[in-house]
């Protein structure tokens, strides 16, 4: 046991010592600090938040780095209407997501982390993502009486 309380009263010592070491920042450096931009840009016309922008950097694969930036460059209607290169299906013209500068900046930026990545492979990555992520939640049916008040009857 004193050990142990020897061993803390240690530990509290080189935290003050490491405290009083560090510089104090006045309250202007703390609003400058605030202040600073919390967007980066990526590529040409596309800006995303830092916390995306470092998520989608230290993606493990392609399809990850895709989804997490997608969201950040466009709505959540925009994604659920369209695909990658456009198609039309049951009479219903969707779209493509692939004339737009932002969905270069995305392949592009994909390319630096993951060169070996093909616009055919890009391309279904995109799709693949705008078919499980960005589906609008199922809707609920709602009864007007509840199985109790039915057995009373």
């Amino acid at each position: 046991m004193s050990v142990m309380l020897a061993f803390q009263n240690m530990l509290t010592a080189a935290v003050r010592e490491a405290v009083q070491k560090t510089p104090r920042r006045t309250t202007e450096e703390r609003v400058e600090d605030s202040s600073q931009s919390k967007n980066v840009q990526v590529g040409r016309s596309l800006l995303v938040e830092k916390t995306a922008w470092n998520m989608a950097r230290l993606a493990p694969s392609p399809g990850r780095m895709v989804g997490i930036l997608l969201k950040e460059a466009f709505s959540r209607r925009r994604l659920i209407r369209s695909t990658y290169a456009g198609q039309v299906r049951n009479k219903v013209a969707k779209p493509a997501l692939k004339k737009y500068q932002k969905m270069q900046d995305i392949h592009n930026f994909v390319l630096e982390r993951f060169p070996h990545t093909s616009e055919g492979a890009f391309g279904s990555h995109v799709n693949s993502f705008l078919g499980e992520k960005a589906k609008l939640p199922p809707e609920q049916e709602y009864v007007n009486t509840s199985e109790s008040e039915m057995e009373d009857n």
